[in-house]
């Protein structure tokens, strides 16, 4: 799995034309080639008429969800878990800041599909959902909204906190989960 770590990012097609453009930061993608520059793609955080289609955008525009380019750069945390101690509460993981946004939604999508610190009647798969839909951005934070469901960021001196969080209505029976091999059958 890979998030878009900018945007716009536009994706090509056979003789460099435009196939569409991913004009929010940290929308999900697939990955199913690796090229020196380059990576093919599908977008399984788009909306469901550009899931299928595949094409081609830099490597340096996706991060992973440890926080490491897939040119190996560090974008936001090391690689470490950001939430190492599993006895620290709420509270401290909302005061907590990521140096952007992608990495600060991504942290939290970790704990979420681990199960922990869901918001009452959220499954992982409902805060995944959320979360690989990408960020709209403005100038004191950034929001993900869907069916319902909202996740804010905001800014706070050098970096990026959890601000709020209301799980998506998605239908009991959605195959959206945390695990990208159960999503892409």
């Amino acid at each position: 799995m890979a998030w878009t770590a900018l945007s716009p990012v536009t994706v090509v097609g056979p003789g460099g034309r435009t196939q569409f453009v991913i004009d929010r930061p940290g929308v999900r993608v697939q990955v199913h080639q690796v090229l020196r520059g380059r990576v093919r793609i599908s977008c399984t955080g788009c909306p469901l008429d550009l899931r299928s289609e595949q094409g081609w955008i830099q490597r340096n525009a996706l991060v992973t969800d440890e926080g490491v380019s897939l040119d190996g750069l560090v974008q936001g945390t090391s690689g470490a878990d950001p939430f190492p101690s599993q006895d620290a509460t709420l509270e401290r993981f909302r005061t907590e800041t990521w140096p952007d946004p992608v990495s600060t939604m991504l942290a939290w999508r970790k704990r979420w599909a681990r199960g922990e610190d869901l918001p009452e009647g959220a499954s992982p798969g409902d805060l995944c959902f959320l979360v690989d839909q990408g960020l709209s951005m403005d100038g004191a934070g950034a929001i993900s909204e869907s069916r319902g469901g909202l996740l804010a960021l905001k800014r706070r001196d050098q970096g990026w906190y959890l601000a709020e969080v209301v799980a998506p209505e998605l239908e009991k029976t959605s195959p959206w989960t945390c695990d990208v091999r159960s999503e892409d059958r």
